[in-house]
């Protein structure tokens, strides 16, 4: 495990949920890679679809059940009426 994993580890006490904004977080990863100029040449020939990060919720639910008593991850998001 990485020292950050470690030290989150020692950090938690009894169990965990978590809760995602998963409107925020999905907007914040779509918006890596925005400049062209920011990808590496050895990325160049790919097509910007093929460059966007994407949310893996079951290693991100995998990673909480691995260094802690989770039970469970929520999503919330905004609803507009």
């Amino acid at each position: 495990m990485s020292e950050f994993t470690e030290k989150l580890k020692a950090a938690i006490k009894g169990r965990v949920v978590v809760y995602i904004d998963a409107a925020n977080l999905e907007r914040s990863i779509k918006d890596m890679f925005v400049r062209p100029d920011d990808v590496p040449d050895i990325l160049k020939h790919k097509l910007a679809t093929e460059l966007a990060w994407t949310t893996n919720y079951k290693k991100l639910s995998n990673f909480f059940k691995s260094i802690s008593n989770c039970s469970g991850i929520r999503f919330y998001t905004a609803e507009f009426a």
